[in-house]
């Protein structure tokens, strides 16, 4: 159920308390509910209840035009509920007079119609009667197109007197108040009844007969609606108004063109196609008409990925009229995805500058690549299934790109909105609620949109399989799901698999797979994929992920072999074990990494020892700090394992302290020791350093470090690289300068691709803030590499 607080500034712990207390109360009360004794549902005046609908709606309505409805809402997700896939025919009918609250009639199904009009918070809330008059309130959640509405376009969904048939009904009390309501929570429990639907022959409605809405327009009539809904970018609305068009006038290739293009604009690109096909094969299309079904088309199939299909019906659209410019500049657009497709060869820093400037999440304009891997059980999973690489793999190769399924934004129109999910027992943002509303509106596009998403973990309740066909699912009816819709897999899958990214995080270290939200706005958008969702979890992973608009770049970090299994990290290698665990509980007991396997085997009190110690890392004594360090390193055993994160970072901050008195105070011994923590603190990021020299000249190698892995925090690794290179440049060490350089170039190449000119542009501000000693070696490694005197190994993927 729906909250609405006034949009008033909070401190951080305050909402965090208020919301927290919510998400207990909720939960509390959830379990009293399931015990709770039914009792009969309480009948409701009809004029009552509809004068009590049309007074929200109008307040509603008034709030809407003068933006006075941005407030501070709640919702409750994976709240038990549940998802009917009973044909309508193996139900029976059941009357509002007959049913009580907290109880689900399961074997029947409650035939109804509308007679308020709908308004909503985040559910959409509308009067209904059943045959005998009885009137009770329902409440719609999940429903495509519904979760930003207008009030028009809720009218063209569900105009009064809209006759619906629901799935196996459950009337509810609200988990916050005391209203009572029926409640669905899947798409495909509603069923919107024909006016000739069987299921009506003989009904006799005790209030009166009413002409049913379809027939309240003509074709035409229904074709203008549409349009002015397609005009405001209400597209769903836009296609429903067409579809009741097409009910009346099927032949109507104008209706089917127009359901066409706003289907390509929701992203329904199967259903698009469907109507396309239905216009090409007509007789007698006139020319315009052949060219809009040829171009809609090359959209829909450019936009699933199909680009030689696409290119072709480009290429049709020239047999009609070779002077479309459009089409010309579509069979480019062709010829370039499907280069991406077979190389992975991307305009890197081209992508990663716009990330950066874009103020939302862009989707962008590329195709995904599939590099050498592939899906299949992996043994060590417990019978579950994973990525395995199909043949040896370099460092730094491209593995996957792939773009979004569907995106949740942080923020929308009405202000913020904040989940309470009992899946993952958190405070969420609202990113991830519109996700799954998002997702829900994908889902209604194609049956094979569904079975991919099933496929996808949802934990033990959830296995993968195929959603049943659903029986009502009508191909003109874009109300009607081509599937059964199970709510609850829809919730669990997303709780599991999705990601938060943002445009200040583009290409840096990648966001972890489960975030803690901000309460009010955690800035990020919510996200999730297909193919990427296969990869399991390692805290020390041989793969690693960024973020280029929605898009996912997955690159190994370690020389992988044939067969083995690739894994990515879920959360930040460097929080300390207890966090570490207690987050990725949610997909597993343990971690069998050897980061975790080191945790587990120094104990409890050493793990939270050595967090305590890290807390001294604030200190800008430097006394304090090396004795830090000192008893950091006593806790690791001389052959621990290779990553040890909180160690680096132990060396990293008194490198810095060392730093300052080195370089600021013209102190050259500290600026010597400074370089030696950096080495340290890089070292315990997993990567072995060939050429320690500091006080001698001769430099041994083009970059001091082994090439047989990229730091699991690219990032923060070219980094240190850049400050040690600034250091020797400091003390007049310019070859061994320009050594450290090249190597921070090294690894954000091989992390990023994009060579040099994705490191100045990513790199940028921090190089011009070290000076002109760091400029000018980034200057010189440029022409290296433009001269071909240093090569960045580019490989296939770069």
């Amino acid at each position: 159920m729906a909250q609405m607080a006034k949009n008033t500034k909070f401190h951080d712990t305050s909402i965090d308390d208020q919301l927290l207390k919510m998400l207990d109360s909720a939960k509390a009360r959830a379990e009293v509910e399931k015990t709770a004794p039914p009792f009969p549902l309480p009948y409701v005046s009809p004029d009552a209840l509809v004068s009590e609908l049309e007074r929200r709606r109008d307040k509603w309505d008034a709030e809407q035009k003068t933006g006075q409805n941005h407030e501070i809402r709640t919702t409750f997700m994976g709240q038990e509920s549940f998802s009917s896939s009973q044909p309508l025919k193996n139900l029976k009918p059941i009357v509002l007079k007959e049913m009580h609250v907290r109880t689900r009639y399961t074997g029947r199904y409650l035939l109804c119609r509308v007679i308020a009009r709908p308004s909503r918070v985040v559910c959409v809330t509308f009067g209904v009667e059943n045959v005998n008059a009885w009137p009770h309130l329902v409440s719609l959640y999940n429903f495509p197109g519904t979760f930003e509405a207008s009030g028009s376009e809720l009218d063209t969904l569900f105009p009064l007197y809209t006759v619906l048939a629901i799935r196996e009904p459950m009337v509810k009390m609200a988990l916050a108040g005391s209203q009572i309501y029926v409640r669905i929570d899947s798409p495909s429990d509603l069923v919107v009844l024909h006016p000739d639907d069987p299921l009506l022959k003989g009904i006799k409605w005790s209030s009166g007969s009413r002409k049913h809405p379809l027939h309240t327009r003509t074709s035409s009539g229904w074709k203008t609606l549409g349009d002015s809904h397609f005009k405001r970018q209400e597209y769903w609305a836009a296609v429903v108004a067409y579809s009741r068009g097409l009910q009346l006038d099927p032949t109507s290739t104008a209706l089917r063109l127009n359901r066409s293009l706003a289907r390509i604009r929701l992203g329904h690109y199967s259903a698009s196609l469907r109507d396309l096909n239905s216009v090409l094969s007509s007789d007698n299309l006139s020319t315009a008409d052949k060219l809009k079904g040829l171009y809609r088309s090359a959209q829909a199939e450019y936009a699933s990925g199909r680009y030689d299909a696409a290119k072709q019906y480009y290429e049709g659209c020239l047999g009609v009229d070779e002077n479309l410019v459009d089409a010309k500049t579509g069979i480019q657009k062709c010829v370039d995805r499907l280069q991406e497709q077979q190389t992975g060869v991307y305009r890197w820093e081209e992508l990663y500058d716009q990330t950066l400037r874009a103020k939302s999440v862009l989707s962008f304009d590329i195709s995904d690549f599939v590099g050498p891997v592939k899906v299949a059980p992996v043994p060590n999973r417990g019978g579950g299934r994973g990525i395995l690489a199909t043949r040896d793999i370099e460092v730094g190769e491209l593995l996957l790109v792939s773009k979004a399924i569907a995106n949740g934004p942080p923020n929308n129109q009405e202000g913020i909105l904040i989940a309470l999910n009992f899946h993952a027992n958190e405070i969420q943002s609202g990113g991830h609620y519109t996700l799954i509303q998002n997702l829900m509106m994908k889902l209604m596009d194609s049956k094979q949109i569904n079975n991919d998403f099933c496929q996808l973990y949802g934990g033990e309740r959830h296995q993968p399989s195929n959603p049943d066909i659903n029986d009502y699912f009508d191909e003109n009816d874009p109300l009607s799901p081509p599937v059964f819709i199970d709510t609850n897999r829809v919730e669990a899958v997303c709780s599991l698999n999705w990601f938060g990214c943002s445009p200040e995080n583009a290409a840096n270290k990648t966001e972890s797979k489960q975030e803690k939200p901000s309460p009010l706005n955690d800035g990020k958008s919510t996200v999730i994929y297909l193919l990427p969702s296969y990869f399991n979890h390692s805290c020390d992973a041989n793969a690693t992920r960024h973020f280029f608009g929605d898009a996912i770049v997955i690159r190994a970090l370690t020389q992988i072999r044939a067969g083995d299994e690739i894994t990515i990290s879920y959360i930040y290698a460097n929080e300390p074990y207890h966090e570490r665990a207690n987050t990725l509980k949610k997909w597993f007991p343990t971690c069998d990494c050897s980061l975790c396997v080191e945790d587990r085997e120094a104990g409890v009190g050493t793990s939270k020892k050595r967090q305590k110690l890290l807390e001294d890392r604030t200190s800008t004594s430097l006394p304090t700090v090396r004795a830090m360090v000192s008893k950091m390193d006593a806790t690791y055993p001389s052959t621990g394992p290779r990553v040890q994160p909180l160690r680096s970072a132990a060396h990293h901050r008194l490198s810095e302290l060392l730093q300052v008195q080195g370089m600021r105070k013209q102190n050259s011994k500290a600026a010597y020791e400074a370089i030696k923590e950096e080495m340290a603190s890089i070292e315990y990021m997993g990567i072995d350093v060939l050429d320690k020299g500091i006080n001698d000249d001769a430099v041994k190698h083009e970059i001091p470090i082994a090439s047989n892995r990229i730091p699991y925090n690219d990032t923060e690794a070219a980094l240190k690289c850049l400050v040690i290179a600034n250091t020797f440049c400091f003390l007049d060490k310019l070859d061994r300068a320009k050594q450290w350089a090249r190597a921070a170039v090294w690894i954000s190449h091989k992390a990023l691709g994009g060579g040099i000119h994705l490191f100045k542009a990513k790199f940028g501000d921090a190089i011009q803030e070290m000076g002109s000693n760091v400029v000018g070696l980034v200057g010189k490694i440029e022409k290296e590499v433009k001269n071909g005197i240093w090569h960045l190994d580019t490989k296939r993927g770069s």
